[in-house]
């Protein structure tokens, strides 16, 4: 198999990319080609640390279809792992693409679901949704694919959230809010001094519902915060009244 190897460096500060952690099995038929790059850079630049942005690399890839035509996919660094195994296996589960491969199921799935699309695999005995596609579902190749371009690009982009960055996002977005509830808790009590539990949350409702749309629970676990760090009181004598204090 002839394979041709063009890698662009770019100095960690430089990069565009930010988080390119991912899991990834670099196929054997391109791992060479890597290794052998990696041992010429280090050599030369020693003391430097080279990190495979795999994410984002991407490749031309020759089908010879058993139907007599050849292709040629322009294809992410994942899809090729994928096609490649199919120089070994007929078929395959999902379940064992992903052992093979390493990538995450969540963004296999979505890899799969353009394969499917184009017709380039087939989901084996499958007659239903492909849109829910299950572990044990089984590809295989389409020997007789055809379409009427010789050059296709497959390298789509992918929506797909890593779940560990959604996490983070939405706690960052409940901190915003937490942050502006608390502020507009402080900013009421401050100019009324005294105010109903009832009547300071439908104020900071009218107050911030511009901005976004605070759940009463939300601006409840907000006034408990503010007494907590003294901010406000609740009266001595009509429990359902607060008091401002600072």
């Amino acid at each position: 198999m002839s394979i041709e190897l063009t890698v662009k460096v770019i100095s960690g500060s430089a990069s565009p990319f930010g988080n390119v952690n991912c899991t990834f099995t670099i196929p054997e038929e391109l791992g060479s080609g890597i290794s052998s790059y990696q041992a010429f850079y280090i050599n030369k630049h020693q003391g430097r640390k080279l990190t495979w942005v795999y994410a984002k690399s991407r490749g031309d890839i020759q089908y010879r279809c058993p139907n007599g035509k050849n292709f040629v996919f322009t294809a992410s660094v994942f899809q090729m792992a994928i096609m490649l195994l199919f120089n070994r296996y007929d078929e395959m589960s999902i379940e064992d693409i992903q052992k093979n491969t390493d990538i995450k199921v969540e963004l296999l799935v979505q890899i799969l679901k353009i394969f499917l699309k184009v017709k380039l695999l087939l989901c084996v005995a499958s007659t239903k949704d492909e849109s829910e596609l299950k572990a044990t579902d089984v590809m295989k190749l389409n020997t007789n694919y055809k379409n009427k371009k010789l050059r296709i690009n497959i390298n789509v982009p992918i929506k797909t959230v890593d779940k560990e960055d959604d996490e983070r996002t939405h706690r960052q977005i409940d901190e915003s809010r937490k942050f502006v509830i608390e502020a507009a808790i402080v900013r009421i009590m401050k100019m009324r001094k005294s105010l109903k539990h009832q009547e300071l949350v439908g104020e900071v409702l009218n107050h911030i519902g511009a901005k976004f749309s605070p759940t009463v629970p939300m601006i409840k676990k907000g006034i408990e915060e503010l007494i907590q760090r003294e901010y406000l009181e609740r009266d001595a004598t009509t429990r359902d009244v607060l008091n401002y204090l600072a």
